[in-house]
């Protein structure tokens, strides 16, 4: 399989909200290369959850395990009607959580790792 022609630029901009057991991920659009002609379908939400009881391993890989996929949504004309994206799910107490986004297209491959929100709860 040749490898993808174009990959979308990665999020920048995830950031977090916690309300009580609620937590909130919001990130905007990154902006595309229209002249590539390749338009965002959606983004996977990526969440690592180990127990703060686990001793901190800074030398092991994250487990990361894909959580959602958020389409984009699409006016009549074809553009791209979403500006920014919300993700919301309930936490459990005495997990440390890290939480990661990848959007990908219709044409081409996914774009590279968002930043990374990472907290105890």
């Amino acid at each position: 399989v040749p490898p993808p022609k174009y990959r979308p630029a990665a999020v920048s901009d995830l950031m977090h909200r916690i309300n009580r057991q609620t937590l909130t991920l919001s990130w905007s659009i990154p902006d595309t290369d229209s002249s590539k002609s390749a338009v965002i379908d959606g983004c996977r939400v990526y969440r690592a959850r180990q127990s703060l009881l686990e001793s901190d391993c800074t030398t092991c890989p994250v487990p990361f395990v894909s959580v959602a996929d958020i389409p984009v949504g699409q006016s009549s004309e074809g553009s791209q009607e979403q500006i920014g994206f919300t993700y919301t799910e309930a936490l459990l107490p005495g997990f440390g959580y890290t939480y990661k986004v990848i959007c990908f297209t219709r044409g081409g491959g996914p774009s590279g790792d968002s930043n990374i929100v990472n907290f105890r709860y």
